[in-house]
């Protein structure tokens, strides 16, 4: 579940950080991150889960150079290639960036 959520922020934002809570996550299950704009990926990662069974986590997206395009960010999760079933909310997270 998302910690204090937004869904807007700054057209001029170089970082977004999602943090959530997680809770009945096996260790070393296989979890994958993606984050997208406009529904489109642009940055993939798979790991081990190594967090523990419960507790809090974040996830982050920087940009390269400058600020993060302007658009719609989704953050999905996955856990052994399904919805990972520790977040009662879902597992995306929306954050707008209005055009400026």
């Amino acid at each position: 579940m998302p910690i204090d959520p937004a869904d807007a922020f700054p057209t001029l934002t170089s970082s977004l950080r999602a943090s959530f809570s997680f809770v009945g996550l096996q260790y070393e299950a296989a979890w994958e991150v993606i984050w997208m704009l406009d529904g489109e990926p642009i940055l993939t990662r798979n790991e081990s889960w190594a967090q523990g069974s419960s507790g809090r986590l974040a996830e982050n997206i920087i940009a390269t150079e400058g600020n993060l395009p302007v658009g719609r960010y989704d953050l999905e999760l996955t856990c052994e290639r399904y919805p990972c079933p520790a977040w009662n909310s879902g597992h995306r997270l929306r954050l707008i960036n209005p055009a400026g």
